[in-house]
């Protein structure tokens, strides 16, 4: 039930993000409307994912509480900026304002249905037995490198079929948005077969960390070589916990990878060579920020590796 609970919290948001973009192409917005109305409906589906989410992993009491309503209240502020921008871009696109209004309507209530959505997930998490197991997070860290691989296997075969049957159906054209749908499936294949594994991982996460906020914040920054005064028991956790993140973190490094990969896969499958309907530089420009966006969270991913094995390194762990 928690697991069918957070995915309600990140379908909605998603589903209205997809509408959005197709009601503003059929109404045959120009570009800098196109380009106003993706940020606009990117700042406004992420508060409620946000929202959602954070409020279902943790325990949130004391001075976490607090911290938690602030959250709230800036991602609800974010959120009214992002809807005061998507009317400015359905005053300037008068054909897309019947379902716009609508979709601006849902993402506002989409926030306090994430919050209480995510409240529900939360209570139905069976608790947390014990302290956690390293082996128990390796291990499924291993079982989402396998589905990876599943998954791109699956993705490869099924682009290889499209590839062959485009380049037959297309009399002999040219190949390249055939082929590039390959690498393009490949890449969702393997994102979505690690992604089976995701709630898993972060509860066996959770079963090391602990499960309240305030403590879980004191022993990530101490991970990430900040000044941290832990208890005796976060620095028990923290150093079981280094031991083990590292591949976790690389795990999360490598999906970046493959969703930097996407974009470039993508726009290989749009191009119309010798045809002169190539994208236009709004979708070369979003594909290109979704690329270095990717990079730019990989390395980072792969930076706070380095800085949890240093801490590894000078914390040696207890066994389990």
């Amino acid at each position: 039930m928690p697991t069918l609970l957070r995915l309600l919290i990140a379908v909605p948001p998603l589903v209205l993000a997809l509408v959005g973009a197709v009601v503003l192409a059929a109404a045959d917005a120009p570009d800098a409307a196109l380009a106003g109305g993706a940020l606009a409906l990117a700042l406004l589906i992420t508060p409620p994912l946000l929202a959602g989410v954070v409020v279902s992993y943790h325990a949130w009491t004391g001075e976490a509480r607090r911290r938690l309503r602030a959250a709230v209240a800036v991602a609800a502020s974010v959120q009214l900026l992002a809807l005061a921008g998507w009317i400015v871009v359905l005053v300037v696109v008068p054909p897309a304002r019947p379902g716009g209004v609508a979709i601006g309507l849902l993402a506002l209530a989409a926030g306090p249905g994430a919050v209480v959505l995510g409240r529900a997930a939360r209570r139905r998490e069976p608790p947390l037995e014990g302290r956690g197991s390293r082996a128990d997070l390796l291990g499924k860290v291993r079982t989402a490198r396998r589905r990876r691989g599943v998954g791109a296997a699956i993705g490869c075969g099924v682009g290889v079929v499209v590839l062959a049957v485009g380049v037959v159906l297309d009399g002999g054209g040219t190949i390249l948005p055939w082929a590039a749908v390959v690498p393009l499936l490949t890449c969702v294949g393997a994102n979505l077969g690690s992604a089976t594994s995701t709630l898993a991982i972060g509860r066996a996460a959770r079963a090391l960390l602990g499960d309240d906020w305030s403590s879980s914040r004191r022993i990530g920054r101490a991970l990430a070589g900040r000044p941290e005064h832990l208890s005796d028991d976060e620095a028990d956790r923290a150093a079981r916990y280094a031991c083990v993140a590292p591949a976790w973190l690389r795990l999360q490094a490598t999906t970046q990878v493959l969703n930097a990969l996407l974009p470039l896969a993508l726009l290989g499958a749009t191009l119309d060579v010798g045809g002169g309907d190539d994208p236009s530089w709004f979708i070369v420009g979003v594909l290109a920020v979704a690329a270095a966006g990717a990079i730019a969270a990989a390395v980072l991913l792969l930076v706070q590796s380095r800085r949890v094995r240093r801490y590894a390194a000078a914390h040696p762990a207890p066994a389990d």
